[in-house]
């Protein structure tokens, strides 16, 4: 069972922090555009990551991306 309270098991709070590895190119996907910008549901891949991250409330997050400038663009915005 995951727990989303920001506090352990002897009451300390809890600083989330995540680690994102999305330098994949999608070659296999047949595709120029890299993996995690693929639209799912009308949002990239890493929207969704990002955006589940953001509802925990996670203190830092860090992407780890390849030269793409388009995936460095998208984590501008």
């Amino acid at each position: 069972m995951v727990s989303l309270t920001p506090f352990g098991a002897q009451g300390n709070l809890i600083f989330m922090k995540a680690l994102v590895l999305s330098a994949g190119h999608g070659k296999r996907m047949c595709s120029s555009i890299p993996k995690v910008l693929h639209p799912i549901l009308g949002r990239p891949l890493l929207g969704w990551v990002l955006k589940a991250l953001e509802a925990l409330n996670c203190e830092e997050i860090i992407v780890v991306c390849g030269p793409e400038k388009s995936v460095i663009e998208f984590l501008k915005d």
